[in-house]
């Protein structure tokens, strides 16, 4: 069982998280219609479930619009990934 950040392996000399994978969502900041099942299967069942399963860091482009948002509101509720949204000054 994977388990959530928190139980996954830390550096004790470096003393952070180190994830054994990196995961970028790219994609346009439109907004799109997907019907809930269309989410659940994309975001929580295929992301989701990989990023776990790899203990990878998504990084995305940090605003709420578009793939940006539904990955983020994906991970508000699973709870068991790291992410990371970098948006432009």
């Amino acid at each position: 069982q994977v388990g959530s950040p928190e139980s996954w392996s830390w550096d004790s000399k470096d003393q952070f998280w180190r994830p054994q994978a990196i995961i970028s969502i790219t994609g346009g900041a439109q907004n799109f219609d997907l019907s809930n099942e269309m989410r659940k299967q994309i975001f929580v069942e295929g992301i989701l479930k990989m990023a776990v399963a790899m203990k990878a860091l998504i990084i995305d482009g940090g605003f709420s619009a578009g793939v940006m948002q539904e990955i983020g509101d994906a991970i508000s509720r699973e709870n068991r990934v790291a992410a990371l949204g970098v948006c432009p000054w």
